[in-house]
C-alpha cells in the first residue's frame, strides 16, 4: 500500500433513498442503504443505529480512495500490518467517518475525535452523541446512540482458543459453567457469543477488559445479539433510560 496519504477538503454525503428488507437481527425495522441514512431523516428517525460493513467489499475504495478518505493519523496507524489486514482497518474507519458524517450532517473528514478519561472514544463537539466501532476479520460493526452510552463488538468465529479458561478469568466462572454444560461441537460458537456480549457491555461501559474482570458490566445494560453473517459474532449494548423502548435501526452499509 505505497500511497502518499493526501487528506481532501470536507465533502457532504447525498441524502439517498432506502428500501426496507428483512430484519438483520436488532430489534426495530431494517433498512438496506447505499450510503448511510442521517438519523435525523423521517424514515430513519431512531435513537440508536448499528452499521454492518463488509470490509472485503468489491465496491469498497481503492488504496487512493482510502489514502484521501481517512486522517494523516489513522493511515499512519494503520501501517505496521499485513496489506489486506491494513487495508481493512482503513476501511472500517473510512466507513465510520462516513456514518458518522451522515448521521451529523457534516463531512466526514471534518469530524475531530477526542477520548475520554476512562479511553472512550468521543467526537470534539457534540456532546450526548455516543459511537462505538469494532472489526475483525472481513466484518466491521459500527454504531451510534444519541439515548445513553453505545458499544458494539464483533469477532469472527475461530477454534482453537482454550474457551473455557479465558471466559473463566476474563468474564468470570458463571460463563465458565455455561460453557461446560454446552456440548463440545456448540462451545466455541457460544464462547464467541459469551465474548462479544460481554465486550459491547465493557466498550458500553468504558472502563477497559482489563478494568472489568471481575464485574457484571452488563449488569443494567440493554445487550442484543447482531446478525453479521455467517463465521461472525456479534453484539450491541446500549445505556438508555429505558434501553428495551430504545427503537433501533439496522443498516447494511455499500461503498
Amino acid at each position: 500500500m505505497h500511497v502518499n496519504p493526501v487528506v481532501p477538503p470536507p465533502v457532504e454525503t447525498a441524502h439517498v433513498a432506502t428500501r426496507p428488507v428483512a430484519p438483520l437481527g436488532m430489534a426495530g425495522a431494517a433498512w438496506i442503504v447505499s450510503r448511510p441514512v442521517p438519523v435525523e431523516r423521517d424514515d430513519a428517525l431512531a435513537p440508536a443505529g448499528v452499521w454492518i460493513v463488509d470490509l472485503d467489499d468489491p465496491a469498497a475504495p481503492t488504496d487512493s480512495e482510502l489514502a484521501a478518505g481517512v486522517s494523516r493519523d489513522e493511515w499512519a496507524r494503520a501501517q505496521g500490518r499485513s496489506p489486506d489486514e491494513a487495508r481493512r482497518w482503513l476501511r472500517a474507519h473510512y466507513a465510520l467517518r462516513g456514518v458518522l458524517g451522515a448521521c451529523l450532517n457534516r463531512g466526514p473528514l471534518s469530524i475531530s475525535f477526542v477520548e475520554s478519561v476512562s479511553g472512550q472514544p468521543l467526537i470534539d463537539d457534540v456532546p450526548g452523541f455516543s459511537f462505538s466501532l469494532s472489526h475483525s476479520g472481513a466484518r466491521a460493526l459500527i454504531a451510534v446512540s444519541r439515548a445513553g452510552a453505545v458499544g458494539v463488538d464483533v469477532e469472527r468465529i475461530r477454534p482453537g482458543l482454550h474457551e473455557a479458561a479465558i471466559a473463566r478469568r476474563m468474564i468470570g466462572d458463571v460463563a465458565r459453567v455455561a460453557l461446560d454444560e454446552t456440548s463440545s461441537t456448540r462451545r466455541t460458537d457460544a464462547f464467541f457469543r459469551m465474548w462479544v456480549r460481554h465486550e459491547a457491555a465493557v466498550k458500553c461501559r468504558g472502563v477497559g477488559l482489563v478494568a472489568a474482570i471481575g464485574r457484571d458490566v452488563a449488569r443494567g445494560l440493554w445487550v442484543q445479539d447482531v446478525d453479521a453473517g455467517v463465521g461472525y459474532a456479534a453484539a450491541l449494548a446500549l445505556d438508555a433510560a429505558s434501553p428495551s423502548a430504545v427503537p433501533t435501526l439496522s443498516y447494511r452499509w455499500s461503498f
